[in-house]
């Protein structure tokens, strides 16, 4: 006697419904187990493709991108050592010194003394302290001071003292500002 097949009492739409269900949960699986990762990362790679894409056209020619990156390298390494030039230290106190008057003289304030201070060891990097003396108008001296320390290149205010010096708008400043240089050699 032969055995009835399953499929013989399961209503057709019924069994229509159980494969569908089957394949949906087996491309589902499919998807989450074997595609979901690799796909993740496809698009990633995607998206930086396109960010560097869009950060580097290739469009330009190789020369103009060349002078691009030596542009920058070269606000980036004057914005670390300076705009002013390679001196050694006796001539940078001169340097400094020329420079601090022309700008009190721009700037209208009264340039009191300039001192050297003595050189230390900082790390990698020579501490030159020049402890200098200003008087002027408040505003003045505010101006003065970021105008040094644009020109100077990189000289850090270490420490600052202002008072009245009369009644009215007069101020004296007294401030350290410290230029700090490599000893490797490089400015």
């Amino acid at each position: 006697m032969p055995r009835p097949m399953i499929t013989q009492h399961v209503p057709p739409r019924s069994l229509a419904m159980l494969l569908a269900v089957a394949f949906a949960l087996t491309g589902l699986a499919g998807h989450l187990y074997v595609l979901k990762k690799p796909m993740g990362y496809l698009a990633e790679a995607r998206d930086t493709f396109f960010d560097l894409r869009r950060a580097h056209p290739s469009d330009q020619p190789i020369e103009a991108r060349i002078r691009s990156v030596e542009a920058s390298t070269a606000a980036l390494r004057e914005q670390l050592q300076g705009a002013g030039p390679s001196l050694a230290a006796n001539e940078m106190v001169a340097f400094v010194i020329g420079r601090l008057d022309r700008l009190a003289q721009s700037r209208r304030v009264q340039l009191i003394s300039v001192e050297p201070g003595d050189i230390a060891e900082v790390f990698e990097f020579d501490e030159i302290p020049f402890h200098v003396e200003v008087v002027g108008g408040y505003f003045r001296l505010v101006a003065w001071l970021h105008d040094a320390e644009r020109e100077l290149g990189p000289m850090v205010v270490k420490s600052f003292d202002i008072e009245p010096v009369a009644p009215g708008d007069t101020r004296r400043m007294r401030l350290t500002m410290v230029s700090y240089r490599s000893r490797s050699g490089g400015a």
